[in-house]
């Protein structure tokens, strides 16, 4: 049922109400998956993971990959479940054909940690860690945020 526009006006969502004036309570995705992507970038030196130094096959701009699925809300901006590819390896992993060795560069421990996250269900996971989504991705904002000064101060 669509309210009359009077009445949503009145509510602050109807068409008169500047949109700039809304103050957004909870970080964009478009924002927390930028932040992401610089914390990710730094932590691997912005080189491919799967370079080696005898085998020239990097090609293409670099990438961040999530190691496992971006549909997991709660792995999507976490920056162990990133990773830097070059395009030809990117590529390559959407597939899988990667997994055992993006697994020896990460370690099996943290590939046992992701494994486990990915089991769990969003609902559990914010019930887990006493958070409400918006608490949850507000803290996620703080936390990448906090990271890329780190990164940029030449701390980590």
């Amino acid at each position: 049922m669509k309210l009359p526009t009077t009445l949503r006006r009145d509510m602050g969502t109807g068409p008169d109400v500047d949109r700039k004036k809304r103050k957004r309570t909870v970080p964009h995705d478009d924002s927390l998956q930028r932040l992401w992507r610089k914390v990710v970038l730094a932590e691997w030196g912005g080189r491919c993971a799967l370079s080696d130094p005898l085998m020239l096959v990097c090609e293409g701009i670099v990438e961040c990959h999530h190691i496992k699925p971006r549909r997991i809300p709660h792995l999507r901006h976490c920056p162990s479940n990133g990773v830097v590819l070059c395009q030809y390896h990117h590529g390559l992993a959407k597939y899988r054909i990667w997994r055992t060795d993006i697994e020896r560069k990460i370690g099996a421990e943290k590939m046992e940690w992701l494994d486990a996250q990915e089991q769990m269900l969003f609902p559990a996971f914010l019930t887990k860690h006493t958070q409400t989504r918006e608490e949850y991705l507000r803290s996620q904002f703080a936390y990448l945020r906090e990271l890329v000064k780190i990164h940029a101060r030449g701390e980590a």
